[in-house]
């Protein structure tokens, strides 16, 4: 009986994805380790978790020149006949790592089984056909084989497990579902090539143009995108500072409001009502002071209300000079520019009047 060979050096990528270098040394320890008495290694169909059914064993691991191969014994009439037939025509190995807790000899690679294949390609291509005994080569094909194929191939031996022990102990090798879903692919597949579309289980391989596409689609979306948050921050920006200045412009009012009553009351000329408005928008409208004992108000509330307090200062009602009567109601802006222009004619003879002279002058009818 023949040994097959199962595994060689180099870097190899493992069925989880990760990628693994192997190199003589460690090839040729994982060979030594080896001991059929320590755990016996089973030759397996594919890959199963609890390592069975077994269809032979390894009797021996052999290093040589690169490879490893194992010896095979005990195998199974109906099952080497199956392989002789090319129903499974590659094979794949299965170790233990060295840091594996279950590993036989830790700190070695260790041969797990050894499992034929059918429609899955093993993790290392190149390896050398397999042979039983005295039967010819069969030709190891490492493409994807055709779902029509495996469901075959799987279908026969379910039969021939079933013709040769019963259905239950068929179901514990090769369930009646698992044919299910070998018919369901198939389905699909037609299904794919009917739309003229190939069935890929869900992973196509992209060219670099397709992928290049792709990638530029996703940068001109994102471009996009980032173009409209920007247009609404803008938008949001300027409708925030619409907001502000109509906010200011109200606030101002009420504040001209306010000034200009103190005005009408006399107790601050006329002209001095916006220079105060100014003032007055420019002091802060949110922080509160203490300005005396349990009275608190912001600097703006504070300054209104001293003006508030002022006590009236211009009369401009007209009095007689005889008894102090109104004689005729003045409009505020009258009385002021009467102010001024005495004021001025004063200065024009020469001399100088303070406000309250020329307000004086303006109450008894002299500024003439």
């Amino acid at each position: 009986m023949k040994r097959i060979h199962i595994f060689k050096t180099g870097k190899h990528t493992s069925a989880g994805g990760s990628s693994i270098e192997f190199s003589e040394d460690v090839l040729r320890r994982a060979a030594e380790a080896y001991d059929p008495a320590i755990h016996e290694a089973p030759i397996v169909v594919g890959h199963p978790a609890d390592n069975g059914p077994a269809y032979g064993w390894v009797s021996k691991l052999e290093y040589d020149e690169g490879n490893v191969f194992a010896n095979p014994q005990n195998i199974e009439d109906q099952f080497s006949e199956l392989v002789k037939a090319g129903r499974f025509k590659k094979v794949s190995a299965s170790f233990y790592s060295p840091d594996a807790p279950t590993n036989p000899v830790p700190g070695s690679y260790y041969l797990r089984h050894v499992g034929f294949l059918g429609a899955t390609p093993p993790a290392i291509k190149g390896l050398q056909p397999i042979e039983f005994g005295e039967a010819p080569e069969g030709i190891v094909e490492f493409g994807e084989m055709e779902l029509n194929t495996t469901t075959s191939i799987f279908t026969n031996l379910r039969e021939w497990l079933i013709d040769r022990f019963s259905r239950d102990e068929a179901n514990t090798v090769i369930p009646e579902w698992a044919l299910d879903d070998l018919e369901l692919a198939k389905q699909m597949n037609r299904e794919a090539e009917t739309a003229d579309e190939p069935f890929t289980n869900g992973f196509t391989e992209k060219t670099q143009e397709e992928t290049d596409m792709e990638l530029q689609a996703q940068l001109d979306a994102a471009l996009a995108e980032n173009a409209t948050l920007k247009t609404q921050a803008t938008n949001f920006t300027e409708r925030e500072t619409a907001l502000q200045a109509r906010e200011s412009e109200l606030d101002k009012a009420k504040i001209k409001a306010d000034i200009q009553s103190f005005a009408d009351a006399g107790r601050i000329l006329p002209a001095e009502v916006n220079e105060m408005v100014e003032f007055a928008s420019g002091l802060d409208a949110e922080k509160t002071v203490e300005f005396s004992e349990g009275v608190k108000a912001t600097h703006r509330e504070h300054f209104i209300a001293m003006l508030a307090k002022r006590p009236v200062a211009v009369d401009f009602s007209e009095h007689s000079r005889e008894s102090a009567e109104p004689l005729k109601a003045e409009t505020p802006n009258a009385t002021a520019e009467r102010i001024t222009a005495y004021r001025e004619k004063k200065e024009s003879e020469g001399s100088s009047v303070t406000f309250d002279q020329a307000l004086r002058a303006v109450k008894a009818g002299t500024d003439k």
